[in-house]
């Protein structure tokens, strides 16, 4: 593989977005259209097991339903703002 090649595999590459948005290597609409073709696996995961006093303070916790979505977008993201 080439440099080039190399280059345009990383392009999305969650840890080069904040780059490759500000120089203009990619548009935002360019980011946002590859988030929305990525396959939703959330059915695929794995329940983790935690220890009894982690998950006695997890419960504590209140979660807000609302705030959790599995669909991208620009408020959730810091770069597409």
């Amino acid at each position: 593989m080439d440099l080039k090649d190399a280059t345009e595999n990383l392009q999305f590459d969650v840890r080069m977005i904040e780059m490759n948005l500000k120089n203009g290597s990619i548009t935002k609409e360019q980011y946002q259209q590859y988030l929305s073709s990525l396959n939703d696996i959330a059915d695929e995961a794995q329940k983790l097991e935690l220890e009894e006093d982690v998950e006695a303070e997890a419960s504590d916790v209140e979660t807000d339903e609302a705030a959790i979505s599995t669909e991208p977008s620009s408020s959730d993201n810091p770069y597409l703002q």
